[in-house]
């Protein structure tokens, strides 16, 4: 195959992995006003250069969340970034060894190189906006935000989706504060379904039920569920702890209290009910584990682009109690905040715990 003109082959460490795309291929977006009908109005330039970055880093963090998915993983981050909707695109990647560029088969494993994701050049794009959920919510009488709170718990049963232990908090697949017409769109382009016309943020089908321990890694991109099946799941960790401390559902213990608590990431995960009415459809995990990848392995060539990050509206859902919306203090206040508020936290986490593993033994010997 030649050598694709619009990407120089550029020197990465040998351990490294970059997705790049053409620019010429990628539109940037407009301004967006909240006055305007449509959110996500592109405009006709392209970016400058050659080619853009959309993700990078070292091949083991890759291979950590290809799992066996291998070369196909990489290719589906690519089109939920580019063509979430048609995936129309292709992988190539560059073999040095034999100094060529080859078309990437989903089966085979991933190598530490430069990939490229191309599609029709007379269809030009724009990509996936990025939500950095890192705006502060103004308080605001009314909403559905209790509503959703009940709708959700009573569809899950008040258990945690991963650990499946009580008390569970009702978390935001997509931030609320990005609207209703942000929240339909996104469900359009990662599920494919024309989304009905009443469809809102605060619907059950934006949420799910996750501990108190788990709830606040979702929030912020630091938990995802990878679909790999009809309501089925893997929980992926995008977060690393140090040797002495082991991450597992029922949160981060250290290593030498594990017992036989499950591992977080790769843990199967499947609702409670999986009949249920008001699921989310695997299409909005999509987009959530999406942001979890870009928030990980995003290059600033994408996450800088003009008008690449989603708007946020200023609005609160009354009696809401997400950790996103909570409001914090200065850190100058005292002197040593920062690390007072690091340890009650660490304190608390692994508190809750040895709370949750001992309510998931105890109801594991009920059942028996």
């Amino acid at each position: 195959m030649p050598l694709p003109i619009f990407v120089p082959v550029l020197e990465l460490p040998t351990d490294f992995l970059q997705l790049r795309v053409p620019s010429s291929s990628v539109r940037l977006y407009s301004p967006y006003t909240p006055n305007e009908d449509d959110a996500t109005n592109p405009a006709t330039k392209p970016p400058a250069g050659e080619s853009i970055c959309l993700l990078h880093g070292r091949l083991d963090d890759f291979l950590h969340y290809a799992r066996g998915e291998a070369s196909d993983w990489l290719l589906q981050r690519a089109h939920d970034i580019c063509d979430p909707s048609l995936k129309r695109g292709s992988l190539v990647v560059w073999k040095r060894h034999e100094q060529i560029w080859a078309p990437v088969s989903q089966s085979e494993q991933l190598i530490a190189s430069t990939y490229v994701y191309t599609w029709p050049a007379e269809m030009p794009t724009t990509l996936t906006k990025i939500s950095h959920r890192e705006n502060r919510s103004v308080t605001s009488r009314g909403g559905d935000g209790p509503a959703m709170r009940n709708s959700v718990a009573t569809r899950d049963g008040g258990r945690c989706w991963i650990s499946k232990v009580s008390p569970s908090d009702n978390r935001h697949i997509c931030p609320k504060r990005m609207g209703d017409h942000l929240a339909r769109q996104i469900y359009e382009d990662f599920t494919g379904q024309t989304p009905p016309p009443t469809l809102r943020v605060t619907d059950s089908a934006f949420g799910l039920s996750l501990s108190p321990v788990l709830g606040p890694y979702f929030d912020n991109y630091e938990l995802g569920l990878h679909s790999i099946g009809n309501n089925q799941y893997e929980a992926h960790s995008f977060t690393t702890v140090d040797e002495q401390w082991v991450k597992t559902v029922y949160g981060t213990l250290p290593k030498g209290q594990v017992q036989n608590e499950p591992l977080l990431h790769g843990h199967f995960v499947v609702p409670q009910n999986t009949n249920a009415t008001g699921l989310p459809p695997p299409g909005l995990f999509r987009w959530h584990y999406l942001q979890c990848v870009i928030k990980k392995f995003g290059h600033d060539d994408y996450k800088k682009m003009t008008n690449i990050a989603y708007p946020e509206l200023p609005i609160k859902i009354v009696n809401e109690d997400d950790s996103d919306d909570e409001e914090t203090d200065s850190d100058l206040e005292w002197p040593s905040k920062c690390w007072d508020v690091h340890r009650l936290k660490a304190a608390e986490q692994t508190e809750a715990a040895e709370r949750h593993r001992g309510i998931a033994q105890w109801a594991d010997s009920a059942a028996g």
